[in-house]
């Protein structure tokens, strides 16, 4: 099985973080998208400074990888939605709803 080679680079520290493995961008960039979404994480805190490249192919069966040229771009952290709703959002909301309740009546 051929997997592929992602990294995620810092451009502050303008320094790639050690690569991982996974079998398409589908499912690196869902990964990537579940961290940039958790609170706990620097990808969360600091969105602008994280992007996700694919860097190589690497085939299980026989050892070898194929690096790319350069690294291809798949995604920004800062392009993930992260922010929670704000006060105004959520009473829209909440007034949506009572509308919807109060005409159930």
């Amino acid at each position: 099985m051929n997997l592929t080679m992602f990294a995620i680079k810092d451009q502050k520290a303008n320094a790639f973080l050690q690569p991982f493995f996974m079998r398409s961008s589908e499912e690196a960039s869902r990964a990537f998208e579940n961290s940039v979404k958790d609170s706990k994480t620097n990808f969360y805190k600091h969105p602008e400074d994280y992007h996700l490249y694919s860097i190589a192919e690497f085939d299980d069966q026989t050892g070898t990888m194929q690096p790319y040229t350069e690294p291809l771009h798949i995604l920004h952290a800062a392009s993930v939605k992260t922010k929670l709703p704000d006060s105004a959002e959520i009473w829209e909301a909440i007034n949506k709803m009572k509308d919807i309740l109060d005409n159930k009546e």
